[in-house]
């Protein structure tokens, strides 16, 4: 559940989001959130934020997606800035018994390397089947060995989104599978 409007920003998105087959349930009625960076010319960096997260219209649906998925993750705008954060609290609390919940508390990553990070580790959450209901038994389990590809798997990804310009993080062919060394797989 996201919200971009009507104009040149969210139809960047709309693209790219059609483009990787993502299927997005959107709300309100603002303009589209941007967070734009400058370098001055020592290199340091000035943000602007001009941001807004109201998801009227979007709840329903979201609702009825929330209850059939197996992980739901969440920013920390989007569960503290209002209007849409009472929304987005209710939408992890119907989720709560059905999925796993994680929440990235970045507030200003200028390239998407947190975002980048967060999306491999669940990714290989998944890939090692700890996500979900089903899968929470599975992630208190997890080994040394797992838990350590896991932090390179998503360290990689990160990498990757800073190896170029602008926010443009990594494909899942790029990272590959999440490997474990073999001692782990055969429980040794």
């Amino acid at each position: 559940m996201t919200h971009y409007a009507d104009d040149p920003y969210g139809h960047m998105i709309e693209e790219h989001l059609s483009a990787n087959g993502v299927t997005a349930i959107g709300g309100g009625s603002a303009r589209t959130s941007t967070a734009i960076a400058t370098l001055g010319p020592d290199g340091g960096a000035t943000h602007v934020f001009d941001i807004s997260w109201d998801i009227n219209g979007a709840a329903l649906p979201a609702l009825e997606a929330v209850q059939d998925s197996k992980h739901v993750h969440t920013g920390s705008i989007a569960a503290v800035l209002g209007p849409g954060d009472q929304a987005t609290y209710g939408l992890l609390e119907a989720a709560r018994e059905r999925a796993t919940i994680s929440f990235n508390p970045t507030l200003a990553d200028t390239v998407g390397a947190g975002d980048s990070f967060m999306a491999a580790l669940i990714s290989g959450l998944d890939q090692l089947a700890a996500l979900g209901a089903g899968g929470r038994q599975r992630l208190q389990s997890l080994s040394h060995d797992e838990l350590h590809a896991l932090a390179a798997y998503a360290n990689g990804g990160a990498a990757i989104t800073c190896s170029r310009p602008g926010a443009n993080p990594p494909h899942s062919a790029e990272l590959g599978p999440l490997s474990v060394p073999l001692r782990t797989q055969l429980g040794h």
